[in-house]
């Protein structure tokens, strides 16, 4: 974000190069924010857009009708998505709805421990979750060393998926991937 800040212009020269070894190019911006040099590029690009490149821009929390995403939401051929991570609560009632169905408690450090290794991504958290339930039928308690035995960490997801679901044109696949993204946090 800073970088394309930074140097006037950048992003409307990058989305209007013409892609030397495919028929189309991602350009992914980081850490944007409140950049004017940006949403100036973005608002250019919004009226004249680049026929050879895909724009993907992250930023942090936007002020709705403000700068960067009110220019992005007003603009036919861009959309702006809100991604919302869960938070530590978040990750407690998924862990407290799955004890409740298989009858079961967990102690304290052993939540904490699988608290450490889940992310925001609930899909992944609660197949987790049900494997350690799994791994532990028949007792009324899990305990460190279960959670130890059976949790991978899934806290940190990959956002090539959606990447590549983007440029493949698979809108279903980036749905889920960009989705999936979204929940982890990204």
């Amino acid at each position: 974000g800073s970088e394309v800040d930074r140097d006037e212009g950048r992003l409307l020269d990058e989305a209007r190069t013409v892609p030397m070894f495919s028929d189309r190019r991602l350009l992914w911006v980081r850490n944007a924010s409140g950049q004017k040099a940006l949403a100036d590029d973005v608002k250019a690009l919004t009226t004249e857009p680049p026929r050879d490149a895909i724009i993907l821009i992250e930023a942090g929390d936007l002020k709705k009708g403000v700068g960067l995403r009110a220019i992005v939401e007003a603009a036919d051929i861009a959309m702006a998505l809100p991604c919302y991570a869960d938070e530590a609560r978040d990750i407690d009632t998924v862990i407290d709805d799955e004890l409740r169905k298989a009858g079961m408690s967990m102690t304290l450090e052993a939540r904490q421990a699988l608290r450490r290794n889940l992310g925001g991504d609930r899909l992944a958290s609660r197949g987790e979750i049900e494997k350690l339930v799994l791994y532990a039928h028949g007792r009324s308690e899990i305990g460190l060393d279960d959670v130890k035995a059976t949790s991978g960490d899934v806290s940190g997801l990959s956002f090539d998926d959606a990447v590549d679901a983007l440029l493949e044109g698979k809108v279903g696949d980036f749905d889920i991937a960009f989705t999936r993204h979204c929940q982890s946090g990204g």
